[in-house]
C-alpha cells in the first residue's frame, strides 16, 4: 500500500500559496498580530480585529463604550493601521466595531474543563530552548513571505518564536 500523505510544509508551500483567499488571510493574520501596537494595551485588551471585506475592517469590542470610544479615534487607527497594512497591499479606509458579536473566552470552554492556564513572564518563555530545526524551519517560512517588508519579517519571526516557546513550557509543565 503506498502512503499518499503531504507534508504541512508542502501544502504551504504548494497547494496553499497558490490559493489567493489564502494569500490574503495570511496577509491580514500578519496585520492583526501587530494589533496591541495599533491600537495600544489598554484597547487591545478588549477588542480584535476579526476580518477586512471591501477595504472595511471588522473590530469586536467588549462593550459599548469601548465601541464608542474606538469610533470617535477611529481616523487615528485608520492611519496606524495604515502603516502597517500598505507594505501588506492591504487598503483600510473605513473601520466597522461591534460589541455584539464579543465572546469571552470562557464561553469557549466546557464548565467541567480543567481551565487553569499558567501565564508565563517575557523572560520565563525566552529562555525556554528550541530545537536549531524548529527555528530554521520557521526563519525559512517567515523569509517566503515575500509581501512582508524586512522590519516586519523579524516581529512576525519574533511572535510565532514567542508562541512556540510558550507552547513548549505549556508541554514541559504539563498545562
Amino acid at each position: 500500500m503506498t502512503e499518499n500523505f503531504s507534508t504541512i510544509k508542502d501544502i504551504l508551500e504548494n497547494d496553499l500559496s497558490a490559493n489567493p483567499k489564502y494569500k490574503f488571510a495570511l496577509k491580514c493574520s500578519t496585520l492583526f498580530s501587530f494589533w496591541e501596537e495599533i491600537v495600544g494595551f489598554k484597547f487591545a485588551k478588549f477588542t480584535r480585529p476579526t476580518s477586512i471585506k471591501f477595504e472595511k475592517l471588522y473590530v469586536e469590542c467588549k462593550n459599548s463604550a469601548i465601541t464608542q470610544e474606538l469610533t470617535m479615534f477611529s481616523k487615528k487607527i485608520i492611519e496606524k493601521i495604515s502603516v502597517y497594512a500598505a507594505p501588506l497591499g492591504i487598503k483600510v479606509s473605513d473601520i466597522v466595531f461591534s460589541y455584539k458579536n464579543w465572546k469571552t473566552e470562557e464561553a469557549f470552554f466546557d464548565e467541567n474543563e480543567d481551565t487553569n492556564f499558567v501565564e508565563y513572564t517575557e523572560e520565563e518563555i525566552l529562555a525556554q530552548e528550541l530545537s536549531k530545526e524548529d527555528e530554521k524551519i520557521v526563519f525559512e517560512s517567515v523569509e517566503k513571505m515575500e509581501f512582508l517588508p524586512p522590519e516586519l519579517k523579524e516581529k512576525y519571526y519574533m511572535d510565532i518564536i514567542k508562541s512556540l516557546k510558550a507552547e513548549a513550557l505549556r508541554k514541559k509543565h504539563g498545562n
